[in-house]
């Protein structure tokens, strides 16, 4: 429930809508996470999704509520 997902380039995107700052979660291959506060990836993570690499396995997106209309 309010969460849609797809891949892009392989990997799994979920957005979600929560009651929290929007952020975006990278969680790679070897397990380890990433938070970041905001709504961009870097260069780097950007080059590692773009060139289907295998190191990012998904990125999950949190926005807030309140900035939708419904």
């Amino acid at each position: 429930q309010n969460q849609l997902a797809f891949t892009y380039c392989q990997v799994p995107i979920v957005y979600e809508l929560r009651e929290v700052d929007q952020s975006i979660s990278v969680s790679y291959a070897n397990n380890e996470n990433e938070n970041i506060n905001g709504n961009a990836l870097s260069k780097e993570m950007s080059a590692d999704l773009f060139s289907r690499s295998g190191k990012i396995k998904e990125i999950r997106v949190c926005f807030e509520r309140s900035h939708f209309l419904f």
